[in-house]
């Protein structure tokens, strides 16, 4: 007898194709804070390509809108445009992705909202509710696909002991640092963005502790750690006043520097460059810290003192954060008096001061690789400057 085919005998799936289970797939071996730099070699004319075509592909290939050969110039800035965030007029910290394209401002009552960075003004991009409280801050990861924020009235019981101070990516996107208490949280992270399925509805991404590192202080004011490269070192600020230096590698402080300040840091900031200037190796030693009274203070890591202190700028009620340039040549700050400062660390004082008379508090600063400044006040406004050309 002939066997006649029926929709019976076909799989039920809804896809055509099936993902392996991965059992038969032999993995690599990884090593930690060790990055894996493939090697290349030299094949004569094998991937050689004609004139015509080099012509063709350089001259059709879009053009980059941030030129690496360009010169940054951060001290003759005027205002382009002013705009206004939230409903709340209470903002709490700003954070520009790398290529200076979006801008993410954080307010208290939870609310993220972030911006396109154009020439000569800024365009609401989308609003986020991300917490029930105050944002302390929000990072983007180095791919600018990601934001992760931290919030002071919230907390993971099963994860954190204390609520979350600060976090941010790590090591090119690859880890996750959190600071709760007096601990150093070091995570591994995977997320699945896969909509389709099934099973769409499930949440199957992941988050690993990998370690935990308390330190000498009571409470962790404030981390910092470079993404942009791949680096095993992490600067901590605490209530003890004092700078503790980590050494991922072996999860223990290597150094343990004093800070006579009056108050104890509220902000410790690396200078991590821009991947669209360049900088000697030795400015990457420094780092920044900035307390109430103390002013802010340029840190070397070859040396256990400040090599800078800089105090013409008003900060003794609110905590105003301050940046470096993506030149490593300059630090903007906000203050008190309604004005923005840019310190030259080649000189002694400031350079330039922005004042704006109907600005309450400048609390937030960040420096963009198109020589443009973008600041933040307690009114509830964002302020773009730029050279106007």
């Amino acid at each position: 007898l002939r066997r006649i085919s029926s929709n019976r005998n076909l799989p039920v799936t809804f896809h055509s194709n099936i993902k392996s289970s991965g059992y038969g797939k032999t993995h690599k071996p990884v090593i930690l804070f060790q990055p894996q730099i493939p090697t290349t070699t030299r094949s004569g004319f094998k991937n050689s390509v004609s004139h015509e075509q080099f012509r063709h592909t350089t001259q059709t290939k879009k053009k980059n809108i941030y030129e690496i050969h360009e010169s940054l110039n951060f001290e003759n800035l005027e205002l382009l445009t002013k705009k206004e965030s939230f409903e709340n007029p209470v903002l709490s910290s700003l954070q520009l992705t790398v290529d200076g394209e979006y801008i993410c401002c954080t307010s208290s009552k939870g609310l993220i909202d972030i911006f396109k960075v154009k020439k000569k003004h800024l365009n609401i991009f989308r609003s986020i509710t991300a917490h029930k409280e105050k944002i302390n801050e929000a990072k983007w990861s180095h791919s600018k696909q990601l934001l992760i924020t931290a919030g002071t009235k919230e907390k993971h019981k099963f994860v954190f002991e204390d609520a979350v101070q600060q976090a941010q990516f790590y090591y090119l996107d690859h880890f996750i640092l959190a600071a709760a208490g007096n601990k150093l949280h070091l995570f591994e992270y995977a997320i699945n963005i896969q909509k389709s399925g099934i099973k769409s509805y499930l949440n199957t991404s992941s988050l690993k502790l990998i370690k935990k590192i308390p330190l000498e202080t009571k409470r962790i004011t404030s981390l910092a750690a470079m993404n942009q490269f791949f680096s095993n070192i992490v600067l901590c600020t605490g209530t003890s006043k004092y700078i503790d230096v980590l050494d991922m590698t072996n999860g223990k402080v290597i150094c343990h520097i004093a800070d006579t300040s009056t108050r104890p840091a509220h902000l410790i900031s690396l200078n991590e460059g821009s991947p669209y200037t360049s900088q000697t190796s030795f400015m990457y030693d420094l780092f920044l810290t900035t307390s109430l009274f103390d002013g802010i203070k340029i840190w070397d890591l070859r040396t256990n003192r400040p090599v800078l202190c800089y105090k013409e700028h008003k900060c003794r009620s609110y905590p105003c954060d301050a940046v470096f340039s993506p030149c490593g040549k300059y630090v903007a700050t906000g203050s008190e008096n309604k004005s923005l400062y840019i310190y030259d660390l080649r000189q002694m004082s400031h350079c330039h001061k922005l004042l704006e008379p109907q600005v309450d508090v400048f609390t937030s600063v960040a420096f963009s690789p198109k020589s443009q400044l973008i600041a933040s006040s307690l009114n509830g406004s964002i302020y773009l400057y730029g050279n106007g050309k």
